[in-house]
């Protein structure tokens, strides 16, 4: 876990900190294929108040982990063909696809169907 982002590691202990709270929810459950899509309603359960806290603690806010999220999210999204650029956006919670195209392209520098046409070499 040493190398793992600080981003990453901050996902995954507000998953576990919510844990069956949060149903779907891709940080309390990394292994889900597609997660519902990300809202920025609180569900009425959940008291956000001490996550508030608990983020700001770590020096981060919930809008600078969902960024996080998305941007992670979509690159892995943008990898599975049979995923439409139009269902990616929804997934990850976009209001509109033109939405998403301008996030990701402050993401990366490129349209996502740019990456999806010709995705960065790992190896070089």
């Amino acid at each position: 876990m040493a190398t793992m982002p600080r981003s990453r590691r901050r996902l995954r202990a507000l998953g576990q900190h919510l844990g069956p709270r949060c149903h779907g929810c891709p940080a309390a459950a990394p292994t889900a294929a597609a997660p519902p899509p990300l809202s920025s309603e609180a569900d009425a359960s959940v008291d956000v108040d001490p996550i508030v806290r608990r983020l700001a603690d770590e020096g981060t806010t919930f809008r600078e982990l969902l960024g996080t999220l998305r941007h992670e999210l979509a690159l892995r999204y943008i990898a599975d063909p049979a995923l439409s650029l139009n269902e990616i956006s929804y997934l990850l919670g976009f209001a509109d696809s033109s939405s998403f195209g301008r996030a990701f392209k402050r993401w990366t520098g490129r349209t996502p169907q740019d990456y999806r046409e010709q995705p960065p070499s790992h190896g070089g």
